[in-house]
């Protein structure tokens, strides 16, 4: 009898979010997708003043595509009601001083084309995408220092 693999929580909230992003059932104001009574009742709860809430579902989560005080937020939800992670977009300036410093002085030459930030049970995490003209960079933060993710020739 093998052991199941057990997939780092940091690991998973990001392959959730890439999967959700290309793989989802989408659902405009809640037309289509039946979302558990026990999710709704927690998304109300937590966000009262979101709007323009757009719900689609996984095998496994609920996601939900929403505004608050002017921000683009997602958030995801387990089956049972529990938030599983939330993500926003944000720009460098909001960044922690550290990793915006970190980010300016080592990648001059590229520009940001995506910046996040990922919330879940392990804390908070920025994730950024860089391009220059040859290559596209995915990096993930650790505590005070930017870590390479993903990297990829521009073709």
């Amino acid at each position: 009898m093998t052991k199941p693999k057990i997939i780092p929580m940091k690991l998973f909230v990001l392959a959730l979010t890439l999967a959700t992003t290309l793989f989802t059932k989408s659902s405009f104001a809640n037309e289509g997708t039946a979302i558990e009574p026990e999710v709704l009742k927690s998304f109300q709860t937590t966000f009262a003043a979101a709007q323009n809430a757009a719900w689609s579902e996984t095998e496994n989560l609920y996601k939900v595509q929403f505004a608050l005080n002017d921000q683009r937020i997602t958030a995801f939800y387990q089956k049972d009601g529990t938030m599983a992670a939330i993500t926003r977009n944000i720009s460098p300036a909001q960044l922690p001083v550290s990793l915006h410093t970190a980010l300016k002085n080592d990648y001059k030459t590229y520009w940001v084309v995506e910046l996040f930030e990922l919330s879940n049970d392990e804390g908070v995490q920025y994730y950024v995408t860089l391009e220059d003209a040859d290559n596209k960079v995915v990096l993930k933060s650790t505590a005070a220092t930017w870590n390479l993710f993903q990297k990829q020739r521009k073709d």
